[in-house]
């Protein structure tokens, strides 16, 4: 189990590098974090994309031209292919989006004859460590799914509990975000809350323990729970949170961001790999969390 990036990047060096392959590698970022996780000996990175447009920026960045492999991409949907292709014949164990659109990179990774397809919802969680509480949390899906319904929740728990269990956290602790604690039948998330809590204390979400609805703080303080006398192990020692809808969770995130002391990395789950979709406003900081995160959980 880990408590802080400080670990896993602990863990990433010890496992070694991974092969992670890039897909429209022609970014300055991007490149750059490639390189320091590589001189961390954490990742070999296989960049994808038109080699005029890569070289240029590995000079601006004192990097040698022929540092990295480097894949001939003849354009963007062709770079896209070529980095999930990689991944799909077990080349590379994860793969980065580089520098091209969101929708162009997830058709790629969602391609019917190359792609990454498992028949599964694919969702995004945040891995934020939140330095005052010296733990890390999953926040998910502020990425993927605009108004999940049940169904849906139900795949999106399924993926966030696997990937803890990837990062060794045997029986992950899940909140299911409500405005109340009671369920209330005109307010939806409560009901979503209420159900999929029980269908975590009967093994249908797998080995996980299940709390819901909660309204945040509790979720995040044990005193405030015992303050509301709720007795909940969840509250305050609480490792997934499930958010309602992409609104809230993107919300919830970017204003940790800018307010509050924490270290963030974010994964698409879902897929037959990690699929590291990064902003091109997220840190290098970011980015580098996020390649961690890819290294200590795949094989």
């Amino acid at each position: 189990m880990f408590n802080s990036f400080n670990d896993i990047y602990e863990l990433a060096k010890k496992n070694g590098k991974k092969r992670m392959s890039v897909a429209c590698a022609a970014d300055e970022t991007v490149l750059r974090a490639c390189y320091e996780a590589s001189q961390m000996g954490i990742v070999e990175a296989v960049l994808t994309g038109k080699r005029n447009e890569i070289s240029p920026i590995l000079e601006k960045l004192g990097i040698a031209t022929d540092y990295f492999e480097i894949v001939e991409g003849k354009d963007n949907r062709d770079s896209i292919l070529k980095a999930v292709k990689l991944v799909r014949d077990g080349d590379c164990k994860f793969i980065l989006k580089g520098f091209t659109q969101t929708a162009d990179f997830l058709r790629g990774v969602l391609d019917k004859e190359i792609g990454l397809r498992t028949g599964r919802l694919l969702s995004h969680t945040a891995i934020v460590e939140i330095k005052k509480f010296n733990r890390i949390i999953q926040y998910t899906d502020g990425g993927m799914n605009i108004y999940p319904d049940l169904n849906a929740k139900v795949q999106i728990l399924k993926n966030a509990i696997e990937f803890a269990h990837a990062m060794q956290i045997e029986i992950p602790n899940v909140a299911v975000l409500g405005p109340v604690e009671i369920v209330n039948p005109d307010i939806q998330e409560n009901l979503d809350g209420a159900i999929l809590s029980k269908m975590g204390q009967r093994g249908q979400l797998g080995k996980c323990n299940v709390e819901g609805p909660l309204a945040m703080d509790i979720i995040l303080s044990k005193e405030a729970a015992e303050h509301k006398k709720l007795n909940c192990d969840v509250c305050g020692n609480t490792d997934i949170i499930l958010v309602p809808n992409l609104v809230s969770g993107n919300a919830i995130v970017k204003t940790m961001v800018y307010t509050s002391d924490i270290e963030l990395g974010g994964v698409i789950l879902g897929a037959k790999a990690p699929c590291l979709l990064l902003s091109r406003a997220d840190t290098l900081k970011t980015k580098l969390n996020s390649i961690a995160l890819g290294n200590v959980v795949t094989d």
